[in-house]
C-alpha cells in the first residue's frame, strides 16, 4: 500500500502544480502606463499625418506602405475597394492617364479625439472631419473644397499601426459640388424654357403669315 499512496501523491502534486501553472498563464497582462497610451497615440498621429502627406503629394509608394494589405476604402460617391492593389488601381483611374476624373485633389484633415482603444490596444478607431479640394478634369472649371466626413480603423496585430478601413461621406445639404450642379441645371431649365417660348412665338408668327 505505501507505493500506492505514493502514487496518489504523486498524481495529485502533479495536479496542483499543472492547476497552478494555468492559473499563472492566464493572469491578465498589466495595464499599460499612461506613457504607453500616450506613445501610442502618437503613432497614430503620425500613420495619419503620413497618409494626408502621401496623398497630397500623390505619392502611391508612401501611401500603400501605411496600408493593412486587405485594406477597404469607401470614396463619397459610395465607390468601394478593398486590398492594397485595387487601392492603386482606383487611384491611378481618379489621377492617372488620359480618362482620369481629377486634375488635382488634396485634403486637409482633423481628428474629432483620441483614438478609442480596442482588443489590448492592437485595434484603433477615429473619426473626424477632412475638407478636401476637388478640381474636376475637363476644362469646365469646376473646382471646390467639399467637407467630409470620416470613420477610419486601424490595426497593429503583426508589427506597427496600419490603416485596415476608411470611410468617407458628404453632408448632402453642405456640399459646394451638388449645389453647384443644382444651379446649372436650374440654368439649363430656364434656358429651355426661353427657347421653348421663342420656338412657340416664331410657330404662331409663321402661321399667322401663312393665312394672310
Amino acid at each position: 500500500m505505501p507505493f500506492v499512496r505514493s502514487l496518489r501523491l504523486l498524481i495529485l502534486g502533479l495536479l496542483i502544480g499543472s492547476t497552478t501553472a494555468t492559473a499563472q498563464t492566464a493572469r491578465p497582462a498589466p495595464a499599460p502606463t499612461p506613457a504607453q497610451i500616450e506613445a501610442l497615440h502618437n503613432d497614430l498621429r503620425a500613420v495619419r499625418d503620413r497618409l494626408v502627406q502621401a496623398v497630397n503629394q500623390k505619392n502611391i509608394v508612401a501611401l500603400t506602405a501605411e496600408l493593412s494589405p486587405q485594406v477597404a476604402f469607401t470614396a463619397i460617391n459610395n465607390d468601394t475597394v478593398t486590398g492594397i492593389e485595387n487601392v492603386k488601381a482606383y487611384f491611378d483611374r481618379m489621377m492617372g492617364g488620359s480618362s482620369r476624373f481629377l486634375n488635382d485633389f488634396s485634403i486637409k484633415v482633423e481628428s474629432d479625439s483620441l483614438s478609442t482603444l480596442y482588443a489590448d490596444n492592437r485595434v484603433a478607431v477615429a473619426t473626424g472631419r477632412a475638407d478636401t479640394f476637388l478640381d474636376l478634369r475637363g476644362g469646365s472649371g469646376m473646382k471646390y473644397t467639399v467637407p467630409l466626413r470620416w470613420t477610419a480603423t486601424l490595426e497593429r496585430t503583426t508589427g506597427p499601426w496600419k490603416l485596415a478601413a476608411i470611410h468617407f461621406s458628404a453632408d448632402l445639404s453642405d456640399n459646394p459640388y451638388l449645389s453647384a450642379l443644382s444651379t446649372f441645371w436650374k440654368w439649363v431649365a430656364a434656358l429651355i424654357g426661353i427657347a421653348g417660348l421663342g420656338l412657340g412665338y416664331l410657330i404662331a408668327w409663321k402661321r399667322g403669315r401663312a393665312k394672310q
